[in-house]
């Protein structure tokens, strides 16, 4: 389960938006992930709409990597793996 897609797509450990992603991603690399994703749903670089595009994104991602860490420690702890 853990190793499941521990890969990112340029074949670093820890696959975008994972808890091992958020852990180790620089401030940089989580910009520029979240900044083309945005420019992928039509938004504009240097606009205030990239910019909060990119910061809902990022929170949410991390909201969901930070559950998806406490439900696994969470497993462990409980032996339910």
């Amino acid at each position: 389960m853990i190793l499941n897609g521990c890969m990112d797509s340029n074949g670093s450990f820890g696959r975008e938006g994972s808890p091992i992603w958020w852990n180790r991603a620089s401030s940089e690399e989580i910009a520029t992930y979240f900044s083309k994703k945005c420019a992928t749903f039509g938004f504009e670089y240097g606009t205030s709409e990239m910019r909060d595009c990119v910061m809902v994104s990022a929170q949410n991602s991390r909201n969901r990597a930070d559950k998806t860490e406490d439900a696994f420690i969470s497993s462990l702890q409980n032996n339910n793996f």
